[in-house]
């Protein structure tokens, strides 16, 4: 009986509702900044990352903040939202895919050692072990609905809001990366 009970409590807590209508449009939000405590994660090692690469300033993203606190719903939501931002930025021609992934420092080593080989994405992976790309950006929320959003070549927000929970959210991010990119190289 407590095995079922706690199957099905870790079911809901990993399951949300889908189509849900929370999303927002900006025609000004202040910039996005990203600072120097954020590691780039490449097979299981946190590198420094130089976020003046003319290649990555230069494109629009899609960023993805993830927490950590789940591992298993982390490996399982981190993979499929990677396809579904693949398909929509078409492998990243269209804008850079990037996950801000929240591990406690505690955490971290666990995480790398165990969960990272798990993960099988295309998009980059920020290590954010205290916040901080949330708290410099005021974007703090437990909405999970909320912590996906469209960046343009200023980095400032374009759309916020997750395809996964809302799929017509799918055609307002392609519409606004082709706009993006049309009025960046025209």
């Amino acid at each position: 009986m407590y095995l079922l009970f706690f199957s099905l409590s870790i079911w809901v807590s990993c399951s949300e509702k889908k189509n849900d209508s929370t999303y927002y449009k900006f025609d000004k939000y202040p910039r996005i900044e990203f600072n120097e405590n954020l590691k780039l994660l490449i097979e299981g090692e946190l590198c420094d990352f130089d976020f003046s690469n003319l290649t990555f300033l230069n494109k629009a993203k899609i960023i993805s903040i993830v927490d950590g606190f789940c591992m298993k719903c982390v490996i399982n939501e981190i993979n499929q939202r990677d396809i579904l931002l693949q398909e929509i930025t078409k492998n990243d021609s269209l804008g850079q895919v990037i996950f801000i992934m929240n591990v406690s420092k505690e955490g971290s080593v666990m995480f790398l050692k165990h969960f990272e080989p798990l993960i099988n994405v295309k998009g980059l992976i920020l290590w954010d072990d205290e916040y901080n790309f949330e708290n410099k950006n005021n974007l703090l929320t437990s909405d999970k609905k909320l912590r996906t959003f469209l960046i343009d070549h200023n980095n400032q927000i374009k759309i916020m809001g997750d395809p996964i929970y809302n799929t017509d959210l799918i055609k307002e991010y392609k519409m606004i990366l082709q706009e993006i990119n049309l009025s960046y190289y025209n």
